[in-house]
């Protein structure tokens, strides 16, 4: 998805490295345009969610940059980014002592905007009498719905999603993904995602990364990569992929 404009989301070079020599992300760069949902896909421990989280500042680089509407994250103060993104964590992150309405309203009664729970409900498809509910009350599904709400509800043009649906049973998932998709084609938000899964990445990503150890192997539209994998490691995963459907 070229539109011309500058990147909504930016990673230039980045490297990131933990304590014990482990290193998280390797000279990283990738860029998310306007509307469009980038997919990040790869085994466990391949930099997937470090790469997700410089976007929000849950983590910084240690060298190269990351930015935010042509802005370095560096530069932003953390908490007031993190107002401006959307995010929705595997389990959701609910306040379990609070509401459906308080959580949905979290990120606009923090910045003093008005919330229309009703509106945003509708919007993922739950009802309104869910609003007094409280998150043990739901189902795993209704929960993220309310989750997904909440990372809307300030209006963000950007959503960061680290494995949102990987708790749900299949037919649960199915359903809220196709929620997400609607929301966001009907929005026009800007996605990064974070997933295990192929089938998830093809159906939601404009554009997949594959990622390895800390390195992207390869970017770019599902039918690039089952046509023409770039290296060894994606043609091994496309072919794992192939025949677990098969």
């Amino acid at each position: 998805m070229t539109t011309g404009a500058p990147p909504i989301l930016e990673a230039r070079g980045v490297h990131k490295s933990y304590p014990g020599g482990v290193v998280g992300l390797r000279d990283v760069s990738i860029a998310v345009a306007a509307s469009e949902t980038v997919a990040l896909v790869g085994e466990s421990g391949s930099g997937k969610t470090t790469l997700l989280k410089l976007f929000n500042r849950l983590h910084d680089a240690d060298a190269g940059e990351a930015l935010v509407r042509g802005r370095a994250t560096g530069e932003l103060d953390p908490v007031t980014l993190r107002r401006s993104i959307g995010y929705v964590s595997q389990e959701g992150g609910l306040l379990p002592h609070w509401t459906v309405a308080r959580n949905v309203a979290l990120v606009p009664d923090l910045i003093g905007k008005a919330c229309d729970v009703a509106r945003l409900l509708g919007l993922v498809g739950l009802d309104v009498s869910l609003a007094s509910r409280h998150p043990k009350e739901l189902s795993g599904g209704q929960r993220q719905r309310v989750a997904i709400a909440r990372a809307l509800a300030a209006e963000p043009d950007v959503i960061l999603l680290d494995e949102p649906f990987g708790a749900l049973d299949p037919i649960t998932r199915h359903e809220v993904q196709g929620e997400l998709v609607r929301i966001r084609d009907a929005l026009g938000t800007t996605a990064l995602l974070v997933t295990h899964d192929l089938d998830e990445a093809f159906l939601l990503g404009h554009r997949v990364a594959v990622m390895k150890d800390g390195a992207i192997q390869q970017v770019g539209p599902p039918g690039e990569l089952r046509d023409a994998p770039a290296t060894d490691y994606v043609g091994e995963l496309l072919a794992r992929w192939k025949g677990a459907a098969a």
